[in-house]
């Protein structure tokens, strides 16, 4: 099944926000906004935003390229190659209702009337 995250195969990331209680991942054009607190995998480990040290280790994925991204029934995984993987859970908690957002990119700006949501699992 082909997924909005498709585009970002192959997109090189370019930097990473932290915005109040989420993070965004830029990908020179596309933007995934994740809303749900991501999971970094990384060196045999996890950490998830926002706690200790999860900042610096969410930064380590500046210049590396998605080489494959799926959606699953509980999370969006995109996959940089050597078991380092992002994770942004779509079962949430707490308020959130919308899990992630991707902005597509046009002529390079983002193009959000096509903005993809993906809600909340309760």
């Amino acid at each position: 099944m082909v997924t909005a995250l498709a585009m970002l195969v192959g997109a090189e990331v370019g930097g990473v926000a932290f915005v109040r209680d989420y993070v965004e991942v830029h990908f020179d054009g596309p933007v995934l906004r994740a809303l749900s607190a991501p999971i970094l995998e990384i060196d045999g480990t996890e950490v998830r935003f926002p706690s200790e040290g999860s900042r610096d280790r969410l930064c380590l994925l500046i210049g590396r390229t998605v080489l494959a991204a799926r959606e699953d029934a509980e999370s969006l995984v995109l996959d940089f190659g050597g078991s380092v993987r992002l994770r942004v859970p779509l079962v949430a908690g707490e308020l959130v209702t919308e899990a992630a957002h991707l902005v597509p990119a046009s002529e390079g700006r983002p193009d959000v009337a096509n903005m993809v949501v993906w809600e909340s699992i309760p």
